[in-house]
């Protein structure tokens, strides 16, 4: 009976020739190009070569030339050791040398094969220069005997490690087919495998020196001892290991080897976390060359080996638990994102197939019919609010942010919501964040000043204050959500004024002065101050929000819960047929509404466009989209000058011009255009038009200021919101004198049937509204 043979280990040798192979012999077109990186440093290798005429070479030989350097840099001057370069191994390239073998047992054992991918550059570094067309051998090692400082002791220099003498730091770039995996799916099973993933990063600390070799020096016999450390902690030699030697050893700082260090913690994206779970986080532990790549809100995949680290036994609260380990990951490839999809070809593919539908959709619909449908497919379950819709998708594109001599225009829109309770406000906020590529939902009356800008905190590994970014900063490029937004604090709201505006977050506590990016677009719900919405009251009145921040936003519409028989019958069936699995229709023919995924690939095909005002005839003529625009914004400031004071409360500024041009680009960029046009002029005018008029559409709001019922109201508010809510009609008769006593109870008795006050005995208590 035969036995089954146990599976054989790797052989190392074998594999250590097939590198050895791949790296003298890998042949590529002279291109600065990569098929997965759009990063300059890490495709810069491939122009790494002596000055040789390549001009007239179609190929090259990029790491033979790599190590070729990395020879002469051995056998240079001391001031040329300082040098030190970014050695990336792209599996692609394995692929194509015919290794298919190799990549998989790379992606298998990261840590193994980049040992053996080390020690064969060494070889030939230190041992074989000739075979890239160097010379020299480890004798004449110039790094040895400075390190010893003893021509006596070159045998004992000649045992250091090699870590001293190498100059390079060896990464693998993930092949470019490689799926991205979900934080959420790592499991056990990949400890120890090449994984690549994404994320937004939320925390980074400061770059740190780590001590890899330590090096002693012998006070007796002066021998030079090496510690090569491995762990997260050490114990530091103290007396000399040479034999018949009981010196003490001398630590020797300049002498040792240092790399940089630093840990960056990434969360998951907002459209991969499951409702109602918490975003899960992933450390991130990047030397050398890779650090200060990334900052707080930076959108990245990274690709590296998933690894078990042991916690401290001298942690307090694990003090006990010495088997217990986190998991980190130790970083080889990190890739800023510049659109949704980049670094995955799959990704990018299914997006081509997207693009030719969405064309194919507007050649058959038209352009005006498809961009109404595609606006009505943003919530569908909600019924009406069009123009507030095609403003949210107008939002979504956004408009093009302008930077020249250290001027910055910004080109997202922002938008406030404002009405009764029950209008949707809420669901609007809630799938804008879902369908936005980086899009953060908060709330207001639980989110403070820190936690939408930037907090300090404590760092867990150095007990230093680092940064941690806020809502605000992780949803950079994106869209910031956030409702209930009149229950915020004053204090919180201040630090919205610099983010709305200058798109930027400046920060200066505890000794941190910096400025990170906010480049977003704030999306807010606000309900009204006491109760439902009055009519009768000013915008200012109803909502209780500062005019300058205001004036911030571009958009402000009013959604009001009025009594119609139509819409509430139209409503009626609306919500009835959302509960039998289908959509109300808005016309007599049925549509068929866009996926979010639809809308995603249409916002990403807008973003590639950055449209202009033609200077061609600019104020010559009256049918130019520059002479539109500055109609629109005189005849604005005129109708603002004839209404007068208290006939309105929003006012035209020059921020009402930017927001034009911003909305105009928007429509632009949904065109797949590069110009704008006197037709998204005038649909950006009709939006604004539409907006304000939701905010002035009771033409007897100012007739009724001098109602008796209403200046009584004005009193009473007043007196309850100096005795914090509650106060007696007593104590208000001389502020009331000269007032009907029916006018007073019919103010008493409509308000409190408005639920904003509750009249018992002659008591008047504020309805409680959290």
């Amino acid at each position: 009976m035969s036995k089954t043979k146990p599976q054989l280990m790797p052989d190392y040798i074998k594999e250590s020739e097939s590198i050895k192979t791949f790296l003298l012999g890998c042949v590529k077109e002279n291109t600065t190009s990569s098929s997965i990186s759009e990063n300059d440093d890490e495709t810069s290798f491939y122009s790494f070569h002596s000055s040789s005429s390549l001009n007239n070479t179609t190929l090259i030989y990029p790491y033979r030339e790599m190590i070729k350097t990395l020879s002469q840099w051995n056998l240079s001057s001391i001031a040329t050791q300082l040098n030190f370069m970014k050695f990336p191994v792209y599996l692609d390239d394995i692929h194509n040398f015919k290794q298919e073998d190799l990549v998989k047992h790379i992606m298998e054992n990261t840590v193994r094969y980049k040992k053996l991918f080390e020690n064969v550059i060494d070889d030939i570094v230190f041992r074989q220069p000739s075979l890239v067309g160097g010379v020299g051998s480890v004798v004449n090692d110039d790094l040895a005997i400075i390190v010893n400082n003893n021509e006596k002791d070159i045998a004992t220099a000649l045992n250091c490690p090699v870590e001293l003498k190498r100059r390079y730091q060896l990464i693998f770039i993930p092949r470019s087919n490689t799926r991205i995996k979900p934080l959420r799916t790592i499991k056990g099973k990949d400890v120890g495998k090449y994984i690549l993933m994404k994320g937004v990063v939320t925390k980074q600390t400061d770059v740190k020196a780590e001590m890899k070799i330590a090096t002693y020096k012998c006070d007796c016999c002066s021998a030079t001892i090496y510690q090569t450390i491995n762990q997260n902690t050490f114990t530091p030699l103290e007396n000399c290991i040479q034999k018949e030697c009981k010196g003490n050893l001398l630590q020797q700082t300049r002498d040792s080897l240092f790399t940089r260090y630093q840990q960056v913690i990434i969360q998951e994206m907002s459209d991969e976390v499951p409702i109602g779970h918490i975003p899960r986080s992933m450390k991130i532990i990047v030397r050398g060359e890779l650090t200060r790549s990334v900052t707080p809100g930076d959108a990245i995949s990274v690709g590296g080996v998933f690894l078990p680290q042991q916690l401290s036994q001298g942690n307090t609260i694990l003090k006990h638990s010495g088997p217990v380990a986190s998991t980190y990951v130790e970083g080889h490839y990190i890739m800023k994102h510049k659109r949704r999809g980049s670094g995955d070809q799959q990704q990018q593919e299914e997006e081509e197939a997207c693009y030719s539908q969405i064309e194919r959709d507007i050649k058959e619909l038209g352009f005006e019919e498809w961009f109404n449908k595609l606006s009505r497919s943003i919530a569908p379950e909600i019924y009406g609010h069009f123009d507030v819709k095609k403003a949210l998708l107008l939002m979504l594109i956004s408009g093009v942010t302008k930077e020249r001599k250290g001027l910055k225009i910004r080109g997202d829109l922002n938008i406030i919501l404002m009405g009764d309770p029950g209008v949707a406000k809420s669901q609007l906020l809630r799938f804008i964040s879902h369908l936005s590529p980086r899009g953060i939902y908060t709330n207001g009356k639980g989110s403070s000043g820190v936690g939408l800008t930037a907090a300090v905190v404590k760092d867990s590994l150095t007990n230093e204050l680092i940064l941690e970014g806020g809502a605000l900063v992780l949803a950079d490029n994106g869209i910031c959500c956030i409702d209930e937004f009149d229950k915020m604090d004053d204090y919180d709201r201040t630090a919205l004024h610099e983010v709305m505006e200058q798109q930027s977050v400046s920060i200066a506590k505890a000794g941190i002065t910096t400025t990170l990016n906010a480049r977003t677009s704030v999306l807010a719900a606000a309900n009204p101050s006491f109760g439902r919405w009055n009519p009768k009251r000013s915008v200012s009145e109803n909502i209780n929000l500062p005019p300058a921040l205001m004036s911030r936003f571009d958009l402000l519409f009013l959604l009001l819960d009025k009594q119609n028989n139509e819409n509430d019958l139209n409503l009626a069936k609306h919500i009835t047929q959302i509960h039998q699995g289908t959509f109300q229709v808005y016309n007599d023919d049925d549509i068929e509404f866009y996926s979010p995924e639809y809308i995603r690939c249409v916002i990403s095909k807008s973003k590639n466009y950055e449209p202009m005002i033609s200077s061609y005839h600019a104020f010559d003529r009256k049918d130019t989209v520059a002479s539109k625009i500055s109609d629109i914004y005189v005849n604005m400031r005129q109708k603002d000058e004839r209404l007068g004071k208290g006939g309105t409360q929003m006012y035209t500024t020059p921020r009402t011009l930017l927001s034009v041009i911003r909305l105009a680009q928007s429509r632009a960029r949904l065109r797949f255009s590069n110009e704008i046009t006197v037709q998204d002029v005038e649909e950006a005018e009709r939006l604004i038009i539409s907006s304000r008029t939701s905010l002035l559409d009771d033409d007897k709001r100012n007739s009724n200021r001098n109602d008796p019922v209403y200046m009584i109201y004005d009193i009473i508010r007043n007196k309850l919101q100096e005795a914090e809510g509650s106060i007696h009609l007593n104590n208000l008769q001389s502020e009331l004198m000269g007032f009907k006593q029916e006018d007073i109870d019919k103010c008493i008795n409509y308000f409190e049937g408005l639920n904003i006050w509750i009249a018992n005995d002659g008591m008047i208590q504020f309805v409680s509204t959290n």
